[in-house]
C-alpha cells in the first residue's frame, strides 16, 4: 500500500513540474505601461459607452392617413431628407379653411345683427263723456204755452159770459154786440196759436230726447270702436313681441350651431398633421392598406434609414 501512494505522489509532482516549465517558456508582452496601469485597465469600466448611430432604426414603418392619393408626396425609391414632407392633406386643409372662413363670416353677421323689439301700442285717445241731458228749456216752453192757453181760455169764458149778458139787454146797440163777438173770435184765434206753440214745444221736447238717445247711441259705438282698437293694438303688439322673441331664439340657435360647426372645423384642422420624415433615407416600399370608415386612405411607408442622416426632426 505504501508503494502505491509513493507512485501517485511522484506522478503529481512530475505534472506540476511540466506545467511550471511551460509557463516559464511563454514570451513576455511589452505594453509600455507599468504593472499597476495594466491591472487597472483590466478592471471593469463604469463610464457610459460612446454614442453611436446604432440607436437609430435601420428600417422604419410609417403609417399615414390621407384623403386622396395625391396627398402622398413620395413614391417608392425616393430619397428623403430629415423633415421632408411625406404626406400632407393640403386639399382637405384648404377646404376646411374655406369652410371656417365662411362660418366665421356667418358668425360675425349673426352677432352684429340687431333685432329691434316692437314698440308698445300708443294709447287710444280718451273720449269725453256726453253732457247730461237737459230738457229744462223745453219743459219751460211747454209750461209757458200751457199757461198761455189757460189764460186765453179764461178770457174766452169771460167774453162768452159778457156777450150773453149783453144779449139780454134789449136797447143795446148791435154794434157793441158785434164788437164783443169779434173780440171773442180774436181770443179764439190767439188760443189756437198758443195751442200750436204748446204742441210745437212738446214736439221739440220729443225731438230733443230722440237726439239725445241718438247721440248716446253714437257715443256707445265710438266707445266700442275705441275698445276694439285697443284690443286690436294689444293683439298686434303681442304677435310682434312673439315674433321678436322667436327671432331671438332663432338667432341664438344659429349662433350655437355655427360655433359648434366652427369648433368641429378647428378640431378637424388640428387632426390634419403634416407627416414629415424623422430620418433621412430611402422609401423602399409604399403599401396601400385600405380605406377607413370615414373615407380616408391608410398607407404604410417603409423607410430605409441611411447613414449619417439619422437626426430626428421635431414636429
Amino acid at each position: 500500500m505504501n508503494e502505491g501512494l509513493q507512485m501517485f505522489i511522484g506522478l503529481v509532482g512530475s505534472s506540476l513540474f511540466a506545467v511550471s516549465g511551460a509557463i516559464a517558456q511563454l514570451p513576455t508582452l511589452s505594453t509600455g505601461r507599468s504593472p499597476e496601469t495594466t491591472i487597472a485597465q483590466l478592471e471593469p469600466s463604469t463610464a457610459p459607452p460612446p454614442e453611436t448611430s446604432t440607436n437609430s432604426p435601420r428600417r422604419l414603418e410609417i403609417a399615414v392617413s390621407i384623403t386622396a392619393p395625391e396627398d402622398l408626396k413620395v413614391a417608392e425609391g425616393d430619397v428623403v431628407e430629415v423633415g421632408q414632407i411625406l404626406a400632407d392633406r393640403d386639399r382637405e386643409r384648404e377646404r376646411l379653411y374655406l369652410q371656417r372662413e365662411q362660418l366665421q363670416l356667418s358668425l360675425d353677421r349673426l352677432e352684429s345683427a340687431i333685432i329691434t323689439p316692437p314698440l308698445p301700442p300708443a294709447p287710444v285717445p280718451e273720449m269725453a263723456n256726453l253732457p247730461a241731458a237737459n230738457y229744462q228749456e223745453r219743459n219751460a216752453q211747454i209750461e209757458r204755452a200751457k199757461a198761455a192757453i189757460s189764460t186765453i181760455d179764461l178770457e174766452i169764458q169771460d167774453k162768452i159770459a159778457e156777450i150773453k149778458s149783453l144779449d139780454r139787454i134789449d136797447s143795446l146797440d148791435p154794434a157793441v154786440i158785434e164788437h164783443e163777438r169779434s173780440q171773442l173770435e180774436r181770443l179764439r184765434r190767439e188760443r189756437s196759436e198758443k195751442l200750436r206753440d204748446y204742441q210745437l214745444a212738446i214736439a221739440q221736447l220729443a225731438t230733443a230726447r230722440q237726439q239725445t238717445q241718438h247721440q248716446e247711441y253714437l257715443h256707445s259705438l265710438s266707445i266700442a270702436e275705441r275698445i276694439g282698437r285697443q284690443n286690436q293694438a294689444a293683439l298686434q303688439y303681442q304677435a310682434q313681441l312673439q315674433r321678436f322673441e322667436q327671432q331671438l331664439r332663432d338667432r341664438e340657435y344659429q349662433l350655437t350651431q355655427t360655433r359648434m360647426r366652427l369648433d368641429d372645423i378647428n378640431n378637424q384642422l388640428a387632426e390634419i398633421a403634416t407627416v414629415r420624415s424623422p430620418y433621412a433615407g430611402e422609401i423602399r416600399r409604399v403599401r396601400w392598406i385600405g380605406q377607413n370608415p370615414d373615407g380616408s386612405l391608410s398607407v404604410e411607408l417603409s423607410l430605409m434609414v441611411g447613414d449619417g442622416r439619422t437626426a430626428p426632426v421635431s414636429r
